[in-house]
Formats: C-alpha cells, structure tokens, sequence
C-alpha cells in the first residue's frame, strides 16, 4: 500500500508548499504596495494611515462550491423536502450539506444569490410555484416531466 500512498502524499505537499511560498510573495508584494501608499499619504499631510480600518476581503464564489454542486445540492434539497420548498428552506438545506454556520448571515446571503442563481438557471427542471413579492420567500418544485 504504501507503494501508492506515499507518492501522492509527496506529491501533494509540493503542491500545498508550492501555494504557500506564491502567498507569502503576494503577501511580501501587498506589504510594500502598503507602505508606499502610507509614505504618499504621509507627504500628503495624512499622518495615521494605520488608523484607516481595513476593508473585508470579499471571499471567491469558487470558496463553498465546485462548478455544478451548488445547483446539485439545491436539486436533493428539494428532492428530499418533497413538494415545493422555499428558496429559504433550500438554503438551509444547502448550508448543512456543505456545514457552513446557518448563523452567519453574510455567509447565508451569499449562498442564498448563489441557490436562487442556480435555481433559474434549471428551467425545466424546477419551477418557481409562488411568492417572490416583497419580503415574500419564492417556493420552488420539481418540474412536471
């Protein structure tokens, strides 16, 4: 067995190494790009750069989903709720799939975008079966075939 297992753990960790040491360059890059901007800031009469607050990165869509699974898992959401389900309901559903923290509201909007993307681009396959109007939650259904 180990024959196998230990060239792809090899191969692997190059590949995990390889990702760190290109971050930590961004990271020494992003660094200097700062302290440039600080040193401008500075000759413009700004004295504390450091008291400007950080502005949250915004995290890649890729971050939750691999192309397709985010339609795949509102399809057995919806699957297993039987009848017609909410785009609330099927977040939730998607959520703990993926066991992302129903609590973090941030986190819930953007797989939210993401399910109701997904959701109507599957014309055919599901349908919307009401609501949708202000503050009203839409309902979705698997298609008659």
């Amino acid at each position: 067995m180990a024959e196998w297992v230990v060239p792809g753990l090899r191969k692997k960790r190059a590949e995990i190494a390889g990702q760190i040491a290109a971050h930590e360059r961004d990271i020494g890059q992003l660094r200097a790009d700062l302290r440039h901007i600080d040193a401008v800031l500075r000759v413009y009469g700004f004295d504390n750069p450091e008291l400007i607050p950080n502005k949250r990165a915004v995290k890649p869509k890729t971050l939750w989903f691999r192309g397709g699974e985010c339609a795949r898992l509102a399809l057995d959401t919806l699957r297993a709720g039987g009848g017609q389900l909410s785009t609330r309901a099927i977040t939730g559903g998607v959520m703990k799939a993926k066991d992302l923290d129903p609590a973090d509201t941030r986190t819930r909007e953007l797989v939210q975008k993401a399910v109701l993307g997904s959701l109507g681009r599957m014309k055919g396959v599901v349908e919307r079966s009401g609501g949708g109007g202000p503050g009203c939650d839409v309902f979705w259904r698997l298609a008659d075939h």
